[in-house]
């Protein structure tokens, strides 16, 4: 199929002419479409054909949907669901790939035609389930290598891109020689890299650990010492236009893998060591949280080199650094309007005229379904998708509590802090509610407390008792001190019913035993399975992970800070005794009624 004449000029023009990129055929090839207008449907089918060709992602091996050089630049959904790639190229036909194939013999630009001819060998048989044919292999190689060469690739970038491409393709189809061929542009240009032209990772990875690639023992030392020359510019001190722990740390990694596998311990210690001096030095350039970050790195190094006392300096500096940096942290708030006819509304639901099932209302409607709090930060992930990269240190005192990363990598952690959010945004909500129904059934302290002793979860309700009137009572410190306890009694318990050991042998003393903890409890396989995963994640957050509010560490350890004694984490204990009383029931419920209303009323015995 023919390509009108107005884009058959710019791919002739293009082939006459000198340096160009995948961006600059692109580009070109767009423009003229735009100047034609409205076209014939056949017009318009050979142009996008040619565009596809250039408009489609590279080093996409690891990527969906094809897993293979090329992919889509990105994705979207049709009314129906359905997902749709941009460009997709089985949306494609023969006819386009018979159109590709022509251009291979024609061209003679080799950045054209190393394109055309990698994309008859890749994606032939995706198109139409041809197969493809080695001869397009052969030319993708050489022509990628000869772009390079003759300084027909645009730039140094696209430049290491296209030989990577050439020795990826070579040492796919076993061609030693070309192998070899590759392998030396790639020397060549990690020599440029190292040189100032920047990318040097990119061809030392490639090189270092390929077992096929025929490099020698002074191939590989080589490269190391090439990155030596690097690691020593970065950790100058004394130029800070040049200095970068961070640089030093990428290098440092290569070369300690490197030096490890040559048996060579005293270069992996020198060079952490090194590494171990340069972030203690940044430390001293930047404000309190950034020096706290870069004394955590300086304490590996220190360890990853077996220097204890330096590691020991590094990590006091840090304390130091997290509790200086708590005063420059600035506080983001938002305000939310509820008016009170939203919230007479509200408490109607769940505030109703059987105490008991206001009971049961209040305590399902503010536990957590881990389905929806997923969801809900995957649907954050979508609208804000570089924040959802972004991993987050969760500071104590003078240390750091917790890392959560990214929601791709992190989904877990992501939803403890979603669901640690929502504890302050609901926590208007539940007060009301804990107070309506106060006020309608004249409830008081006998009442909780009678409430959660009806799984027989507790053996004596004394302290139970003593909790929740000091709630009543306004006395928060005692509340959270004295209920805290309880409920990883109750817990403990609840493991005990379901046949499991609830003691376990002192760690250093073999001729006693100690109570299991609450993450013991949390992470035993039958108290998962019986909690299911809405109970699971509701203790997790409240009690045992340093995610969430973790309470249960908070309380035993003498870490809880001054700030979680108050009325929300009171009204939170409360809330759980309600969902003990009940948690049973709860837990059958969720599972069988997985897309029920959070307001809707589970059943009690």
């Amino acid at each position: 199929m023919a390509v009108p004449a107005e884009i058959e000029t710019v791919i002739q023009a293009l082939d006459q002419g000198g340096p160009i990129s995948a961006q600059d055929v692109e580009n070109a090839l767009t423009k003229a479409r735009a100047g034609l207008g409205d076209i014939s449907e056949e017009a318009h089918n050979s142009i996008r054909g040619e565009i596809v060709a250039w408009s489609l992602m590279v080093e996409a091996l690891s990527s969906d949907p094809w897993r293979c050089y090329f992919g889509p630049v990105g994705q979207g959904r049709n009314e129906d669901g359905s997902v749709v790639y941009l460009p997709d190229v089985t949306a494609l036909n023969g006819t386009t790939l018979d159109g590709w194939i022509a251009r291979v013999g024609t061209l003679h630009h080799p950045v054209l035609k190393a394109r055309y001819a990698d994309l008859c060998w890749e994606l032939a048989r995706r198109i139409d389930g041809r197969k493809p044919n080695f001869h397009h292999a052969l030319e993708a190689i050489n022509s990628y290598l000869e772009s390079v060469e003759t300084g027909l690739t645009a730039d140094f970038y696209h430049q290491m891109a296209h030989v990577q491409r050439a020795f990826d393709l070579a040492l796919s189809i076993k061609n030693q020689e070309l192998i070899v061929s590759a392998r030396d542009a790639l020397l060549g240009l990690h020599d440029r890299a190292v040189a100032g032209e920047g990318l040097w990772w990119k061809s030392f990875d490639r090189l270092i650990g390929e077992r096929n690639a025929e490099l020698s023992d002074d191939d590989r030392a080589r490269l190391a010492q090439s990155l030596e020359g690097l690691a020593e510019k970065y950790a100058n001190k004394d130029d800070p236009q040049v200095f970068s722990p961070f640089q030093l740390d990428d290098i440092t990694r290569r070369l300690v893998t490197y030096y490890r596998r040559k048996g060579s311990r005293e270069d992996t210690q020198r060079l952490s060591e090194s590494l171990g001096r340069a972030f203690e030095h940044a430390a001293s350039l930047g404000n309190a949280m950034q020096s706290s970050s870069s004394l955590q790195s300086a304490e590996n190094a220190y360890l990853d080199a077996g220097l204890a006392e330096d590691a020991k300096r590094a990590r006091i500096g840090r304390a130091a650094a997290i509790r200086q940096s708590q005063a420059e942290m600035q506080e983001y708030s938002f305000s939310s309007t509820i008016t009170f006819d939203d919230m007479d509304a509200f408490l109607a639901g769940l505030v109703v005229d059987d105490p008991r099932t206001t009971f049961v209302r209040i305590a399902d409607h503010f536990l957590w379904r881990t389905a929806e709090l997923e969801k809900w930060v995957m649907d954050l992930a979508e609208h804000a998708p570089v924040m959802s990269m972004i991993s987050m240190q969760i500071m104590t005192g003078d240390h750091v509590a917790a890392h959560i990363g990214g929601v791709e990598d992190d989904l877990d952690g992501r939803v403890c802090h979603q669901a640690v959010q929502d504890i302050q945004y609901r926590a208007i909500f539940l007060q009301e509610a804990l107070t309506r129904a106060i006020e309608k059934h004249s409830l008081n302290p006998h009442h909780f407390t009678t409430w959660a002793a009806r799984t027989d979860l507790f053996d004596d309700l004394t302290f139970v008792l003593e909790g929740v009137g000091a709630w009543f009572a306004g006395d928060y410190v005692k509340a959270i001190f004295v209920l805290t306890p309880q409920v990883e009694t109750a817990l403990r318990k609840l493991t005990g019913n379901l046949g499991e050991a609830v003691t376990r042998k002192h760690p250093t003393m073999q001729d006693r035993e100690v109570a299991i903890g609450m993450g013991e409890i949390l992470g035993n396989a039958k108290v998962k399975e019986a909690l299911g995963p809405d109970l699971l994640l509701f203790f997790k957050v409240l009690f045992s992970d340093p995610r969430g509010l973790n309470l249960r560490n908070s309380v035993a350890h003498g870490l809880l800070e001054r700030g979680l004694v108050n009325s929300v984490v009171g009204d939170r204990l409360i809330h759980t005794l309600l969902v003990l009383g009940l948690w049973s029931d709860i837990a059958r419920y969720r599972n069988e009624k997985k897309t029920v209303s959070s307001t809707e009323e589970a059943p009690a015995k």
